[in-house]
């Protein structure tokens, strides 16, 4: 017999008054299912809840039933297999395989060629063969969202990552911008819905700060670029690096993600 339950964390915060009974259950199938043979329990428990304190007290005390009990803990994704994940739930097609191919050689060339300049990381085969599984995304912003992002307790990580990158696509699309890939610094904050994907997590107050330095009328990033130069403005440097010192200024845990 198979057992299969999922999402109960959701269960279990939106049954708050049955909370309880929740945990006495689980305990009871834990159990059970300990003493028989010919039966098999999967339970999946997230990473991350956007359920606030009732979220995560339900999903440490499931951790903690379940994982006195359990026999085997599987990550379904983790390593390169999100990158896959990712664009599959994405994109029905990214392109052919030579395409991909020539723009990761091209990007590992241009590592090559920067030297010193860039993370000892990038510069390594290996990191060539994370574009073309990230492609067409640039693995640093799957890892950005994926990792510092998807530590805040309020962010899905596979979902939240879904959701946001879904937002920056369509964006990145409408407004018809080239890009062999899309990097953290595309991410468009002017639009108020991929600006609230982050702003919701970090604080409403943000959101006066993004305004007034990287995204808006009258923010600074913008005004550099002009004062610049067209080609500046042209392809948004100053706008670009604001967004990408943005997007890695944050993370829900308390640790730190060194770049060469």
């Amino acid at each position: 017999m198979l057992i299969l339950m999922d999402e109960l964390v959701e269960y279990a915060v939106k049954a708050k008054d049955f909370a309880g009974q929740i945990s006495a259950f689980s305990h009871e199938l834990t159990e059970t299912v300990k003493s028989k043979d010919n039966v098999c329990l999967v339970c999946t428990l997230p990473s991350s809840v956007p359920y606030g304190e009732a979220g995560e007290r339900a999903l440490n005390e499931l951790q903690r039933i379940y994982g006195r009990r359990v026999e085997a803990v599987y990550t379904p994704v983790e390593g390169i297999e999100i990158y896959e994940v990712i664009r599959k739930r994405l994109f029905e097609d990214f392109g052919d395989e030579k395409t991909i191919k020539e723009v990761a050689q091209g990007y590992f060339d241009l590592y090559q060629k920067l030297g010193p300049d860039v993370p000892s990381e990038v510069r390594e085969i290996e990191y060539r063969d994370r574009i073309e599984h990230a492609y067409p995304f640039h693995p640093e912003l799957i890892d950005v969202l994926y990792e510092r992002w998807g530590s805040f307790s309020t962010f899905q990580r596979t979902r939240g990552v879904l959701r946001l990158l879904a937002e920056v696509i369509a964006d990145l699309y409408r407004r018809k911008i080239p890009s062999p890939l899309i990097h953290s610094s595309l991410v468009n904050l002017e639009n108020q819905k991929i600006r609230m994907e982050f702003v919701k997590h970090i604080g409403s107050e943000y959101d006066s700060v993004i305004a007034a330095d990287i995204a808006g009328k009258n923010a600074t990033a913008p005004k550099i670029d002009k004062e610049m130069g067209s080609e500046y403005e042209k392809y948004g440097i100053a706008s670009g690096i604001a967004t990408s010192v943005f997007i890695y200024s944050f993370s829900g845990a308390e640790r730190f993600f060194e770049r060469g």
